[in-house]
């Protein structure tokens, strides 16, 4: 009887237990400039292709896209940044708090911090916010993400067709980040 027992907890021991929730697969796309893209949605904006970027330290979004999180309510001022770029200049962005985005088909993250470039540059996924899914593994073959971690998407929020101008100006979105600063 004591080697049964003795037995069965053994044989228990040896089952993986996971505390948190299930893993999820994120189908990657290859671009034919061979960066890796998967689809992204930001509360209060809408869809995305986000670059899968684990060397950009931040989430990147464009000022289109701040505009309208702005306007929804769902992204707030935190400060300025002093970054490095790709090509060793350095640049000053704007990071904001955007309240709720996800990445595939349920993957939620809330409150992540994101660099607001000029223009209308690509979305970037960034390392910050992937470490809110650690473990996580970048697949090469086939394409996937593969997170943990996540949370689910609310359902509020659902915005209409966004139409924000696009503005060039570097001046004119410091002007909004000094705005919600209160400065």
């Amino acid at each position: 009887m004591k080697t049964a027992i003795i037995s069965l907890i053994f044989a228990l021991s040896g089952q993986a237990v996971y505390a948190g929730p299930a893993d999820q697969t994120i189908p990657m796309r290859l671009s034919t400039a061979s960066t890796y893209y998967i689809d992204g949605y930001f509360t209060g904006y809408g869809a995305v292709d986000l670059m899968v970027d684990t060397g950009s330290s931040y989430t990147v979004i464009n000022e289109e896209a701040l505009a309208v999180l702005r306007e929804n309510g769902a992204a707030t001022y935190l400060k300025d940044l002093t970054g490095i770029m790709a090509d060793g200049s350095k640049k000053i962005v704007p990071v904001y708090q955007i309240a709720e985005m996800s990445i595939g088909a349920n993957c939620a993250f809330k409150n992540i911090e994101a660099v607001v470039f000029a223009g209308s540059t690509r979305y970037i996924l960034g390392i910050s916010t992937l470490k809110k899914a650690a473990p996580f593994t970048f697949s090469m073959e086939p394409p996937t993400l593969l997170v943990s971690n996540c949370g689910e998407a609310s359902t509020l929020g659902i915005p209409q067709a966004h139409t924000a101008p696009v503005t060039e100006d570097k001046e004119q979105l410091r002007a909004i980040a000094r705005e919600d600063a209160g400065v």
